[in-house]
């Protein structure tokens, strides 16, 4: 089953706030920046492996530290390595 609505994509920022959501804080859980983007990316490959359709529609390009969704890196950027917080 997808998050999606009626066959269409969602954004990078939809699939980024799920796993924002998803993040157990209270048992110390974080999120950086630097997983958020691996975390995108393996949603994604996911998404394509198994309904040979693209998740969401941003592209993903390949850094030194691993993929990296440009629009995500903007939102989220200024976070580096501290937990970024719930939607």
């Amino acid at each position: 089953m997808t998050i999606q609505q009626k066959g269409e994509l969602l954004s990078c920022f939809d699939v980024a706030s799920y796993f924002l959501v998803l993040v157990d804080r209270e048992a110390g859980d974080v999120i950086t920046q630097l997983k958020l983007q691996k975390l995108v990316y393996f949603a994604q490959g996911m998404h394509l492996a198994l309904f040979d359709k693209p998740l969401f529609k941003e592209d993903i390009e390949a850094w030194e530290n691993g993929p990296v969704v440009r629009h995500l890196r903007s939102l989220f950027g200024g976070f580096e390595a501290n937990a970024i917080p719930a939607p």
